[in-house]
């Protein structure tokens, strides 16, 4: 899909949070504990959005769960604030600047073949800075079975 809309390729994901203005390694360390204590989420999802957000063109909707809600609730209390995303939790499917218009069709083509459950098995941090053909993966943990 990106190359179709000539936009940056990247895997799926679930937004979880933001992170404190800390050293690297400081992040690294909470995000390591978090991953060791929590094993992968089984999430179920929700409808296809198109948003006139930049980046968050194409999402998938995620159900709230009690499992969700604790990750949530480790993050922020590692994080010492509140920098999760809990509002709406979804998977990013494209990031453009097109108009949803423009891409009508697809939304209609992705929710015929997406998936309805997810396995969440991984944290990983990523450096969100400038547009998102500069961002970067810098540490990925596995989720604990």
């Amino acid at each position: 899909m990106a190359e179709t809309y000539q936009s940056v390729s990247f895997t799926p994901h679930i937004t979880l949070s933001g992170t404190p203005n800390w050293e690297r390694n400081r992040i690294e360390k909470a995000i390591e504990e978090i991953a060791d204590e929590t094993q992968p989420l089984k999430l179920k999802t929700t409808s296809l959005r198109c948003s006139s957000n930049p980046y968050q063109k194409m999402t998938h909707g995620i159900q709230k769960t009690p499992r969700l809600s604790s990750l949530h609730q480790k993050t922020d209390a590692a994080f010492k604030g509140d920098y999760t995303k809990k509002a709406y939790p979804h998977i990013s499917y494209l990031y453009s600047r097109l108009e949803c218009s423009a891409i009508s069709h697809e939304i209609k083509q992705a929710e015929k073949e997406a998936p309805q459950e997810i396995l969440a098995n991984r944290l990983a941090l990523i450096r969100c800075k400038g547009t998102p053909e500069a961002w970067k993966t810098l540490t990925i943990w596995e989720l604990n079975d």
